[in-house]
């Protein structure tokens, strides 16, 4: 799986695009009412930003850091490392009401997906007009238009016509085909099974060739809409049984803080673990339980608030906050 993280990066932002999408499909115009955006915001500042900041502070530490480097991370002005996501997120967030607005005077659901659709395209050539700060040395392009296809996947689901087609037996064996596919490609993409098998097979490949998602990005934004169509029409398939199941929620619901810690843990590791996998296995164990008890003393307490005090804009019970 060498070079597959970024996979979890991409298809994060499409189900965030997804989910926060969801609420509005029928009645985008209502993120133009003042309360409803205030919820909005504060909807997103409670779900990203409590667990987000103790996680920089603990950062911020670290040899050759300090106040500015927190200070420019807490903006989300930039992102360190892995942290780059992060402040991109914000990003969508300040973005998405205002697709909303636009939709908003689009009437009809197919003529609002075909907007969504040519906001998507613009996004998509747009993409390096503006660039974040990675501050090792390295930038990444805008992925706003990863998070619209979510946001159009998010109407596609809504659909009557899409409902009824990919619920019916013959697209059933056809969406399950596809998933299933699309789980074994992602690990014949990887960079190593280029490498080790996809090169040998066919000698004439280029040199720096790739599968994986920073170098097909077009490829991923429609398997993983394919894959979220088929996990959200058909929860009750077996690709949407295997990701619904409890120990696949439960890393789901650690997932944020495991993002978050993983990669100063590899830092901390890497030097004393010469083994790749020993070094995975260990990271995986450690950032897990350091994401257990961020959950308990920070993001449960703060979701807690949330549901208690702003109403959560999808309607979800307390404790399964998008």
């Amino acid at each position: 799986m060498k070079g597959q993280g970024g996979m979890g990066v991409l298809w994060f932002f499409l189900l965030s695009g997804f989910v926060l999408s969801l609420p509005y499909v029928e009645r985008p115009g209502a993120l133009l009412n003042t309360a409803e955006l205030g919820r909005f915001f504060r909807n997103r500042v409670l779900r990203i930003v409590p667990i987000y900041l103790v996680a920089v502070a603990l950062l911020s530490t670290g040899p050759g850091r300090g106040l500015e480097w927190f200070l420019w991370n807490a903006s989300f002005i930039k992102g360190w490392n892995h942290l780059w996501s992060v402040a991109e997120e914000v990003r969508f967030y300040l973005l998405f009401p205002l697709v909303m607005g636009v939709l908003a005077t689009i009437p009809g659901r197919v003529a609002r997906i075909a907007v969504t659709f040519a906001l998507l395209i613009a996004a998509f050539l747009a993409r390096q007009l503006h660039l974040i700060d990675m501050m090792v040395g390295e930038t990444r392009e805008f992925y706003f238009w990863f998070f619209l296809g979510g946001v159009l996947v998010g109407q596609l689901s809504h659909e009557p016509r899409i409902r009824s087609w990919v619920r019916s037996r013959p697209a059933g064996v056809l969406f399950t085909s596809s998933s299933l596919l699309i789980g074994a490609f992602l690990v014949l993409s990887s960079n190593a099974m280029v490498r080790d098998f996809w090169r040998p097979l066919i000698p004439g490949l280029r040199s720096g060739f790739s599968l994986n998602g920073w170098a097909q990005p077009e490829l991923w934004l429609v398997l993983f809409s394919l894959l979220t169509i088929d996990i959200v029409l058909r929860p009750k398939g077996l690709v949407g049984r295997i990701l619904g199941s409890r120990i696949v929620r439960l890393a789901g619901l650690l997932s944020y803080s495991t993002y978050l810690f993983h990669l100063p843990v590899v830092l901390m590791l890497a030097p004393r673990i010469v083994d790749r996998e020993a070094l995975f296995a260990a990271t995986l164990v450690i950032s897990y339980a350091i994401a257990w008890l961020a959950y308990i003393l920070v993001e449960r307490p703060a979701l807690g608030f949330k549901s208690k005090h702003v109403r959560d804009e999808t309607g979800t019970a307390p404790g399964r906050v998008p």
